[in-house]
C-alpha cells in the first residue's frame, strides 16, 4: 500500500497535475491511492512482519533502547532536521522523533523537535487537511502536558439538541450504542421497553433495547413485558438529553419526561451508567 502510493504519487502526466482542479487542496493523491487499495484489500500490506505489529506505545520504547537511548534518537533526528535535504528527511526525522515521544512523553527535547519537524511538514503541504494535521500535532507536543491531560480550551457539542431532533429514532438509538462502553456492558445483559411521545413523524413509538454481549441493539414495536427489566414512557425531547448526557433518567423522572410502566428506574440507570461521555481533545502525536 505504501510502496504503490509512493511509486504512482510522482507518476501521475503532468497534462493531469497542471491542472489546478486535480491539485491536492483537499485530498492527496497518495493519501487516495493507500484509500483505494485499503479499500478493495483491507490494510494488510502483504509483509508478514506487518500482520500483527505492536502499538506504539509498545514498540516506541523498544526502538529507543535498540536505537542507543533517547539522546541518541534525537541526535539522528536533529541531523535529518538540520541537513534536511527533502520533505523525505523531514519525514525520517518525525518517525524517529514519534518513538521517542511514545516512549518517554516527557522529553522535552524529543517533543519540541518533533513539533518543528512537523511545522515544517505542514508548511510544505499543499492539501489543507494535511497541513492542519500537521501543525495540529506540532501545537500538541509543544503545549499539551506530558501526562496526556486535554487543554483547558472549550470542547464544541458536536451532536447538539438540532441535530438530534433531526434524527429518526434508529439513529438516535445508534449513537446510544456508540456511547455503550461494551467491555463492562458484557456482564450486564438489559432488556428495556419504551413507549415514545413526541417523536418525529413516521418514527416508531415503541421500541425496545436489548443489550446482550456488550452490543445495544434496537428493535421498533412494541416490547413483551415478560422478557423486560423494565419498559417505560418517555418523551423524545428526554431521550435526546439523556442521549448527550445532559440529563439523568431519575431527572427526567422528576421533570415529569419519564414514566415508570414496569419494573422500576434501575435499569435505566444501569444503562445510563455503561454510556461512556468522550473527551473532545485527544492526542494526535502522544500517547
Amino acid at each position: 500500500m505504501t510502496e504503490i502510493a509512493e511509486d504512482l504519487d510522482g507518476s501521475v502526466p503532468g497534462s493531469l497535475t497542471g491542472q489546478w482542479f486535480n491539485r491536492g487542496y483537499y485530498g492527496t493523491v497518495n493519501h487516495d491511492l493507500k484509500a483505494v487499495y485499503q479499500r478493495y484489500l483491507g490494510w494488510y500490506d502483504g509483509n508478514a512482519a506487518h500482520l500483527h505489529p505492536l502499538p506504539p506505545e509498545e514498540s516506541g520504547p523498544r526502538y529507543v533502547q535498540a536505537m542507543g537511548g533517547a539522546a541518541k534518537v534525537v541526535e539522528l533526528a536533529r541531523q535529518a532536521f538540520e541537513n534536511a535535504k527533502s520533505s523525505d528527511d523531514y519525514r525520517w526525522a518525525a518517525e524517529l522523533l514519534s518513538h521517542a515521544v511514545f516512549a518517554d512523553p516527557t522529553h522535552q527535547e524529543a517533543r519540541a523537535l518533533e513539533a518543528d519537524v512537523l511545522e515544517q511538514l505542514g508548511y510544505q503541504a499543499e492539501s489543507g487537511p494535511w497541513r492542519n494535521f500537521y501543525l495540529a500535532a506540532a501545537h500538541e507536543l509543544r503545549t499539551r502536558p506530558a501526562d496526556g491531560t486535554p487543554p483547558n480550551l472549550p470542547a464544541p457539542q458536536i451532536i447538539t439538541q438540532p441535530v438530534l431532533e433531526a434524527m429518526p429514532l434508529e439513529m438516535l438509538f445508534d449513537y446510544l450504542g456508540i456511547r455503550l462502553n461494551g467491555p463492562e456492558a458484557a456482564a450486564r445483559p438489559l432488556t428495556l421497553g419504551f413507549e415514545i411521545t413526541g417523536g418525529l413523524t413516521g418514527d416508531p413509538t415503541s421500541c425496545t433495547l436489548r443489550i446482550r454481549n456488550g452490543v445495544l441493539v434496537y428493535t421498533p414495536g412494541s416490547t413483551d413485558p415478560a422478557q423486560a427489566d423494565a419498559a417505560y414512557t418517555v418523551t423524545r425531547s428526554g431521550l435526546n438529553a439523556l442521549a448527550i448526557a445532559q440529563t439523568t433518567p431519575d431527572q427526567l423522572s422528576a421533570d415529569g419526561e419519564l414514566t415508570v410502566v414496569t419494573g422500576s428506574l434501575d435499569p435505566l440507570n444501569t444503562l445510563n451508567g455503561l454510556l461512556v461521555t468522550f473527551e473532545y481533545w485527544f492526542g494526535l502525536a502522544t500517547p
